[in-house]
């Protein structure tokens, strides 16, 4: 975790640069940095990998309503939009935030050196390349979209996109639960 934390706070500097110097709508960006937050807390793999996947599935779908219903009621008009960045950002962060205390009560953390953390970098920078690479082709094409037509037009997109990946649901599911006993 000491690695992650690590690499979120770099993640975080550089994206505080992007807000101040590269953003059109910074606003926006500024309440998706509590996603980037939230995403350097992530500690759900310590779950996947105790096989500890009632408490996942009961975190998300408890988070999933609270964002349902946040949506429902507070956004009515497409000026809301910083309302439900706010919602949904806020469920990510209190998605990662109602785990923690239960890592707490598993697990005893220990300070570890800056060797220890080093001879993990190449392994994880090979496990993470695979990773960045499907993130570029996966979001690349909304980026390019948002260049040449509308925000409308990328919803459009992304909404259909959505659709698509149903299947994966399943299979992503599937490959979450067997991983571990692999």
């Amino acid at each position: 975790y000491a690695f992650q934390a690590l690499t979120s706070l770099i993640v975080i500097g550089i994206y505080l640069v992007y807000i101040s110097i590269f953003s059109d709508d910074k606003i926006i960006s500024s309440i998706m940095l509590v996603y980037v937050v939230s995403a350097g807390i992530d500690i759900n793999w310590l779950f996947y990998g105790l096989e500890k996947f009632k408490l996942i599935v009961f975190r998300s779908t408890l988070v999933k309503i609270f964002t349902i219903t946040g949506v429902l009621l507070f956004v009515r008009k497409p000026a809301d939009i910083y309302v439900y960045c706010m919602i949904y950002v806020l469920g990510m962060l209190l998605s990662q935030v109602i785990v923690w205390p239960f890592v707490f009560g598993m697990i005893t953390f220990r300070r570890v050196s800056m060797q220890e953390i080093k001879r993990h970098i190449k392994p994880d920078l090979l496990l993470f390349m695979p990773v960045i690479a499907v993130s570029l082709y996966k979001f690349m094409d909304k980026i390019m979209l948002g260049y040449i037509s509308s925000r409308a037009e990328v919803g459009y997109y992304e909404s259909c996109e959505k659709i698509i990946q149903v299947p994966n649901l399943l299979v992503s599911a599937l490959s979450t639960v067997m991983l571990p006993r692999i």
